[in-house]
Parts: C-alpha cells; sequence; structure tokens
C-alpha cells in the first residue's frame, strides 16, 4: 500500500487534482488547510514581516490532500495530470509517495 502526500500551493487547481486522484484509484483522501511557518511568523512577529513579504509575496496558505493506493500509482497520476491540467504540474504542487503497511 502506498501512503500519498500531496501539497498544493494553489487552491483554484484543488478540484482538478482531486479529480485525477480518483481517476488514479488513489482513496481515502483527506484535505487538511495548512499555513507555511513564514507566513506565520510574519502575522506573529511583525519585524520578520516586511523581509518575509519581500521575498514570498502573500503566499503562505496551501492545501495538504492525504491518500492511499493499493498499487504504485504514482506513474498513472503523473500521466493523467500531465493529460488533465498540464499547468498543475508548474504550479508548485509536491507529490511525495510512501509504502506502508497497515497494522491494525
Amino acid at each position: 500500500m502506498l501512503l500519498h502526500i500531496f501539497i498544493l500551493e494553489k487552491e483554484e487547481y484543488l478540484d482538478e487534482l482531486l479529480e485525477a486522484m480518483i481517476e488514479a484509484e488513489i482513496e481515502g483522501v483527506s484535505i487538511i488547510d495548512a499555513t507555511g511557518a513564514k507566513k506565520v511568523l510574519a502575522e506573529d512577529i511583525p519585524i520578520f514581516a516586511g523581509i518575509i513579504h519581500a521575498v514570498q509575496g502573500e503566499r503562505g496558505k496551501h492545501k495538504i490532500i492525504i491518500g492511499i493506493s493499493q498499487n504504485d500509482t504514482r506513474k498513472e497520476f503523473e500521466k493523467i495530470i500531465k493529460d488533465l491540467v498540464p499547468k498543475l504540474l508548474e504550479s508548485g504542487l509536491r507529490l511525495f509517495s510512501f509504502r506502508v503497511e497497515q497494522s491494525i
């Protein structure tokens, strides 16, 4: 079994990503709203705000999507993404896949 962790920088691609995950038979999908540490520092400690916003802009909010698959679907998923929405791969999408065992 594979555990897939997606980090999506641009929320406007969420629907396309979920559609591709379903097509690639990635199941048990959960979506987590996340904020980068730099964004938190910029908001909570004003002295960092100018430096971080100058380097990073207003970014810092993203989605973490977690799902599992029974087979190694990474290559199939990448092909689906290239066909469905090629800009998604250029928009800051990161994918991590880990082989895991279910113990319970």
